[in-house]
């Protein structure tokens, strides 16, 4: 995900067939960095907040999290989203970005501010860290992976384009339709287990998600003339962005 493209198209298109697997695997270790990120960043502004009584801890956060993504981690998903939505026009493109970066700072802070409830953790105290509090720490571990999955899931709705991205051609035959299925477990029994306690509600966060998932990638692969990298990269801050979106909502 924050390779250039040329470094992608130098590589064998045979080393991407079993990409799916890595996929996953950065998406959960990016979800676990993206937390203790968040942790760190609380940590080093707390005293702003305690010694002035305002909320300058939670926006040197979120603007310490919108740059580590927009900059480097999601880099790339940002400018591909941004392109989809900002039409074929360089300015166009620009402002879609800035609105963007914008609204997903806007939902960072939302997710802050939707509650800090310490749920009770049965875990022993080494593992406590799997089911981390507050709860909304949860959502940060689970987005990467519903954007992964996401990724995956529209290379079974959509065709390839044209011969122009044989390392997206090996990806989509390397992962097909039970690879996919199966690998919706991997976000899925977690969130469920995460949210149990908000009821039958939390059953809407992976619903939403996989709705948006499926729809957004068939509608930005029709711009893009069919699955490309672009396409796939813009699903996953989609993907993301429903599912911070409905969990906010179930609060």
């Amino acid at each position: 995900m924050t390779a250039t493209d040329e470094r992608i198209a130098a590589q064998p298109a045979e080393t991407f067939r079993r990409g799916w697997f890595s996929l996953m695997l950065l998406a959960a270790v990016w979800g676990l960095a993206s937390m203790w990120l968040w942790q760190g960043g609380q940590e080093v502004f707390y005293d702003i907040r305690r010694r002035y009584r305002v909320e300058a801890a939670a926006w040197l956060t979120v603007a310490a999290m919108i740059a580590t993504m927009a900059l480097w981690m999601l880099r790339r998903s940002f400018l591909a989203l941004g392109d989809v939505l900002g039409g074929k026009e360089p300015a166009g493109r620009q402002l879609a970005l800035a609105v963007l970066v914008v609204v997903v700072a806007l939902v960072l802070l939302g997710l802050e501010r939707s509650g800090s409830e310490d749920y009770p953790n049965y875990l022993p105290p080494a593992w406590q860290w799997i089911c981390p509090a507050p709860a909304w720490y949860r959502a940060l571990i689970l987005a990467p992976l519903w954007g992964a999955w996401a990724m995956l899931t529209t290379g079974q709705f959509c065709k390839p384009c044209r011969g122009d991205e044989p390392a997206v051609t090996a990806l989509v035959h390397g992962c097909g339709p039970l690879v996919a299925a199966f690998s919706l477990a991997i976000p899925l029994i977690p969130t469920l287990l995460y949210f149990n306690y908000l009821g039958v509600k939390h059953l809407w966060m992976p619903c939403a998600t996989v709705a948006v998932a499926i729809a957004g990638g068939v509608a930005v692969c029709r711009t893009q003339g069919g699955l490309c990298r672009r396409a796939m990269l813009a699903v996953n801050l989609l993907a993301q962005l429903a599912f911070f979106l409905s969990y906010i909502a179930c609060r």
